[in-house]
């Protein structure tokens, strides 16, 4: 597991932006998205470069959960991702694969088709949930339905309209699917990230921390600013 540390929120995007630019830069590659409050400012970094750019027009990226409100009318990730990155950016459909509760069984057929996922990018949760990953999961799970737990449900109320409108269930991508990424790069800011880098990446390899399977993976590279790694 490679290791870096970085002053501030500004600087770890700074690295984000320029680790995100050289995983699409290799032609047919499969991209892993993430949500979240930590991706935003390399999302707005890598505009400039990404729009309309031809040279990214065989880059294929796909979300690793969604979370579709008890109404039906709010798939949040999928907004998340069309507000921050696909319509800036100006992403065809042809160029998107929206994971979601009708495609799950043809999800992981869709990666071994293309060759499967080149590089992902996630964060972790205070509980070291990962994607739609929730403490418990097997580790050998493939992409399935998940139930939301409390800490879930409290994470993705202001998205859905309010607590009534939170789904029972949300659809995610397996420890076993973001495994067999080629490159995985995951990114923590700030103080309340300290306790979960600790037991996640320095603590015990276990399913009631889904975070620390990518310990065993080859090529992992923790991008931290300095309150996030302050323990």
């Amino acid at each position: 597991m490679k290791i870096i540390t970085v002053n501030n929120m500004v600087e770890l995007s700074q690295r984000l932006a320029a680790e995100f630019l050289y995983d699409i830069s290799k032609p047919n590659s499969v991209i892993g998205l993430p949500g979240g409050s930590t991706p935003i400012g390399m999302y707005q970094l890598i505009t400039a470069i990404v729009k309309n750019n031809p040279a990214y027009k065989t880059v294929t990226y796909c979300n690793l959960d969604e979370v579709i409100s008890k109404d039906g009318r709010i798939k949040m990730i999928n907004e998340f991702l069309n507000q921050q990155f696909y319509e800036p950016n100006n992403i065809p459909s042809a160029q998107r694969y929206d994971l979601n509760l009708d495609n799950i069984a043809e999800f992981e057929s869709f990666l071994t088709e293309q060759g499967g996922l080149d590089a992902i990018y996630l964060g972790v949760g205070i509980d070291g949930h990962i994607a739609g990953i929730t403490p418990g999961t097997p580790f050998e799970q493939i992409t399935s339905i998940q139930a939301m737990t409390p800490h879930f449900k409290d994470l993705v109320q202001a998205g859905l309209g309010g607590l009534t409108n939170i789904p029972d269930k949300l659809v995610t991508a397996g420890p076993k699917t973001l495994m067999k990424a080629k490159k995985i790069t995951v990114m923590l800011s700030g103080a309340s990230k300290a306790d979960i880098v600790r037991q996640a990446f320095f603590g015990k390899v276990t399913e009631a921390v889904p975070a620390s399977i990518l310990q065993l993976h080859p090529n992992v590279t923790l991008l931290l600013d300095n309150a996030a790694a302050g323990k």
